[in-house]
C-alpha cells in the first residue's frame, strides 16, 4: 500500500487515514465502480472496507487474500479513483445519456458533488442529468449570443442603449421578447427554455439594419416621446431633449418605456417653452406659404379644434 500511495505508513491504521481521504467523499459512488466489468473494480470496495477499519476483523486467510488482491489491482483502482473521467464517460455512454467532448465530460465530472461512498446510483444519475441539462442550456445560450453579435454587430444591449440613450425596443417594437432574452443573458440571468428556443428560432429571420441607422433611430425616439409631426422640429435638439428628460428624474434611459406617461408631458413642455421661438417661426413660415384662403381656414379650424387657448386668442377683440 505504501508503494502505491507513495507513503511511509508503519501500520494499517495509518494507511486507513490516507484511504479515507480518497474514498470517504468521492464524485463517483462505490456502486458505479462495483458495476464495472474490470479486474480492478472490486478492489475499490476492498479499499473502502480498509478505510473503514475492517482489516482488524479479517481472518488470516482473508488478510492473505486481500494482500494478493492489492498487489494485483490496487494501483489501477487508486488511479481510477483519482482520475475517474474514463469511468464517468463509460457510465454516461452505457446509460444512453449522450455523447460529449472531453472538455464537456470534464465539466460534468467537476460539477458532480463529492458524496459519501455509499451514494445511491439514482442520486448520482440525477446529478449527471442536471449537469447535462445545464450543458445543453449553455450551448443554446452561446449559439444565440454568437448569432446576435454576428447579425447585429452589437456587443450587448446595454452598450447600444448607452450609445443612443433610449430603449432598444423603441427602434424595433415587435421584438421586445427577443431583446428581453438577450438582455437577461447578458446579465447572466437564466431564461426559460421555451423563450430561449423561440429566440434562437426567430433571430435568423430578422433584419437588424435599423439598429445602426442613426436617422431612423432618432425618428423612432421622437415617435415614442412625441409624434411624427415633431420629427423635423426635434431632430436638431435630441441631445438637449434627452438631457432634459434625465434631469427631470428619469436618468435610467433603459427603463424609459415604463415612464412614457410621465416623459411625454416633459417633451410637450420642452417644445412649448424651450423651442417656442423656433416653433413660432416655422408656423409663420407655413402661413406665409399658404395662398389659398380656404386652405388657410381649414388649417385654422384644425388648430381651433385642438387648442382652447387658440380659440380664446381668436375671440380676443384686440
Amino acid at each position: 500500500m505504501n508503494d502505491v500511495l507513495e507513503g511511509s505508513a508503519e501500520s494499517v491504521e495509518k494507511v486507513k487515514d490516507t484511504l479515507s481521504n480518497y474514498l470517504d467523499y468521492i464524485r463517483i459512488p462505490g456502486c458505479v465502480y462495483a458495476s464495472l466489468d474490470e479486474n480492478w473494480s472490486g478492489t475499490v470496495a476492498t479499499l473502502h472496507d480498509l478505510s473503514a477499519n475492517k482489516w482488524v476483523a479479517y481472518s488470516n486467510d482473508e488478510k492473505v487474500s486481500v494482500i494478493k488482491e492489492l498487489e494485483l489491482y490496487m494501483a489501477e483502482a487508486i488511479d481510477n479513483i483519482s482520475h475517474p473521467l474514463p469511468v464517468l464517460k463509460a457510465y454516461i455512454e452505457r446509460n444512453g445519456m449522450g455523447s460529449f467532448s472531453d472538455a464537456e465530460y470534464n465539466d460534468i465530472l467537476l460539477a458532480l458533488p463529492k458524496e459519501p461512498f455509499e451514494q445511491t446510483e439514482h442520486n448520482f444519475k440525477s446529478n449527471i442529468r442536471n449537469k447535462i441539462k445545464d450543458l445543453a442550456y449553455s450551448k443554446k445560450v452561446n449559439q444565440l449570443m454568437a448569432v446576435w453579435k454576428s447579425r447585429t454587430g452589437v456587443d450587448n444591449i446595454s452598450s447600444w442603449t448607452a450609445k443612443y440613450i433610449m430603449p432598444i425596443v423603441w427602434v424595433m417594437p415587435n421584438y421586445g421578447s427577443l431583446f428581453s432574452v438577450i438582455s437577461a443573458l447578458e446579465k447572466n440571468e437564466r431564461v426559460d427554455d421555451i423563450r430561449l428556443d423561440n429566440a434562437i428560432t426567430s433571430i435568423d429571420n430578422i433584419d437588424f439594419s435599423i439598429l445602426s441607422d442613426q436617422a431612423e433611430i432618432d425618428r423612432c425616439f421622437i415617435l415614442n416621446v412625441a409624434s411624427e409631426r415633431y420629427v423635423s422640429i426635434l431632430i436638431p435638439h435630441l441631445n438637449d431633449l434627452k438631457n432634459k428628460i434625465q434631469n427631470s428624474g428619469y436618468r435610467n434611459y433603459a427603463l424609459w418605456s415604463n415612464d412614457l406617461v410621465a416623459i411625454r408631458p416633459i417633451v410637450e413642455k420642452y417644445i412649448a417653452t424651450d423651442l417656442k421661438s423656433e416653433v413660432s417661426d416655422k408656423a409663420k413660415e407655413q402661413v406665409n406659404r399658404i395662398n389659398d384662403l380656404d386652405q388657410l381656414k381649414k388649417k385654422l379650424e384644425r388648430i381651433l379644434d385642438q387648442s382652447s387657448e387658440a380659440c380664446l386668442l381668436l375671440l380676443d377683440e384686440d
